[in-house]
């Protein structure tokens, strides 16, 4: 028995410890989070050191590795500078003469492709390549960049069927990076974990992750890459609180260095969702979603748009517990604000002693204001519920419209390069990315049962605000018609007419005149929209549906 009570505690002071240990990573990642400003204005004060170093009197050589530095900084940060950084490496390789530059610089280019989701391009790069000219750091450099490549392009697709083609490519370069780099270099321990990773043999992963962990700086970006494969191997093995800790130690690298291109955050914010930590969660996916935009990463927003109905449809179910909570909490508090009224009044009747009154009185009038300005705070959180709420719903509506933007304009882009007779490199993207009409009806569908499940009533509110013979009459079957849909986007918030055109998939002149034509039809023209907004949704008052006429 004694034995028994012994074990139980020492597990007890275990599991408090680990619970102590990951509150301050989770609060020191908060910190990171908090602070994400003052690390970017460091990583820019690096960089303008490293530009400000480059002199018309220095040598080329110079030039070029201090430019090679530059684009390192750029590459897992800033897509855009690192281009053209990129670019001018280019040209001085050329300049030098030196093949073993100009592989370099052709590996780099191709490192960047595949971050920036042009995978075809990066391939066919690596795979112009003349290997009889590589230099050992070239083949290191090129390995780790065919891997890259696959791994990035793999995660992309995610098709059942090319898994299997694309982990066979990740695990035979990986393989070959063993071949380069020397057991006496840190980053060996990585590779080699990578290969026991590949095989599925954890407990060796394991061993030689902790290995390089321990020899590696944690502000460099390869302890951001070797904690995040550590949480994988024991994510496979089922120790969640040793996944969360390296998920959340690779979060934290992520901040501090910065990158822009990481994964953790929002692995965390996935974890954080299952654990129903859903305001934690739902902070850290918009914290790596600000990263992916920052840095243009398709991967990541790809990634992001899958998790994010999850985590907000979460978010959103909490918030109406907390507002359940809220509701129920005042209801306590006036039954116990009748409770003491009746309390009071007993003591006033049958107390006579008039000083005793007098302190009864003044008690039951403190506690009185106490329990108003209760009820003044907990009305101001609701207010303050329903707004973050109506935020997030434009957020994703905003995500949306820049997504399709980006869609279209590739869509363009390729079709003029298809005009060129370049059909052979890109006419597969084409088709591969055009957006279809099945598409653009079930967003349509899902953006109006969305939208109506918040605003039940919105159809007949915004009849009313039309003349009687001009109101809109929705066919069978149909649950917003365009005019509708326009009108749903400015209740939202979308007031702008470009992005009210992106996601309709019309012209600025056809919502424009859409606009003008709902104005007409309306009772009040002027204030149309303005009355729009105040059409009230299901958390202010629960009607039933709107009937389709």
């Amino acid at each position: 028995m004694m034995k028994n009570s012994v074990l139980f505690f020492l597990w007890l002071l275990l599991a408090v410890s680990c619970t102590s240990s990951q509150d301050e990573l989770y609060a020191e990642l908060d910190k990171a989070v908090d602070e994400r400003a003052v690390y970017i204005q460091k990583k820019e004060e690096r960089i303008r050191n490293l530009q400000q170093q480059i002199t018309p009197d220095i040598s080329l050589e110079a030039k070029y590795h201090l430019y090679n530095r530059i684009f390192e900084e750029n590459l897992a940060y800033k897509a855009d500078s690192a281009q053209k950084v990129v670019a001018i490496l280019s040209d001085i390789a050329r300049e030098i003469g030196k093949t073993e530059y100009l592989n370099d610089v052709a590996i780099n280019k191709s490192s960047l492709l595949s971050t920036s989701g042009v995978f075809d391009k990066a391939e066919a790069i690596l795979s112009g390549l003349d290997k009889r000219s590589f230099t050992n750091a070239n083949y290191r450099h090129y390995y780790e960049s065919f891997r890259w490549l696959y791994i990035t392009w793999n995660a992309y697709l995610r098709v059942e069927e090319n898994l299997p083609e694309y982990q066979d490519k990740v695990t035979a370069y990986s393989d070959s990076m063993l071949t380069v780099v020397p057991p006496s270099d840190t980053d060996y321990h990585y590779w080699l974990g990578e290969h026991y990773w590949n095989g599925k043999q954890y407990k060796e992963a394991e061993e030689e992750y902790l290995k390089g962990i321990r020899k590696m700086s944690p502000l460099s970006r390869r302890y951001a890459s070797i904690t995040c494969s550590l949480a994988f191997v024991y994510h496979e093995q089922g120790q969640w609180d040793e996944f969360e800790r390296y998920m959340i130690l690779s979060a934290i690298a992520d901040q501090k260095i910065p990158l822009k291109e990481n994964l953790a955050m929002q692995e965390i914010a996935a974890y954080l969702t299952l654990k129903n930590d859903i305001a934690r969660a739902n902070k850290y996916l918009l914290c790596a979603l600000e990263d992916a935009v920052f840095y243009n990463n398709r991967l990541r927003l790809t990634q992001i748009a899958r998790k994010f109905p999850d985590v907000v449809g979460r978010y959103q179910m909490h918030e109406k517990s907390v507002r359940h909570m809220q509701t129920l909490v005042m209801v306590i508090m006036c039954l116990l604000a009748i409770l003491m009224c009746v309390f009071a009044y007993y003591i006033w009747r049958h107390n006579r002693v008039l000083r005793a009154q007098r302190k009864i009185r003044i008690q039951l009038n403190a506690d009185l204001k106490q329990l108003n300005e209760e009820l003044q705070t907990a009305n101001l959180q609701l207010k303050h519920t329903n707004h973050i709420r109506e935020q997030y719903v434009s957020l994703f509506i905003e995500l949306c419209a820049a997504y399709i933007d980006k869609y279209n304009k590739l869509l363009k882009q390729v079709e003029r390069k298809v005009k060129l007779h370049q059909e052979e490199d890109i006419l597969s993207v084409l088709h591969q990315n055009r957006l279809k009409d099945t598409d653009t009806k079930e967003f349509f569908l899902n953006f109006d049962k969305a939208f109506l499940t918040l605003y039940p009533t919105f159809v007949d509110e915004f009849n009313q605000l039309l003349y009687p013979d001009k109101q809109i009459v929705l066919k069978k079957g149909e649950l917003l018609s365009n005019e509708l849909r326009m009108m749903a986007l400015v209740r939202l918030g979308v007031k702008d007419t470009q992005k009210i055109s992106t996601l309709l998939f019309y012209s600025p002149q056809t919502i424009y005149n859409y606009r003008s034509s709902m104005k007409n039809r309306a009772i009040d023209k002027e204030n149309l929209e303005k009355n729009i907004e105040s059409i009230s949704d299901v958390l202010m008052e629960r009607p039933s549906q709107p009937q389709h006429r």
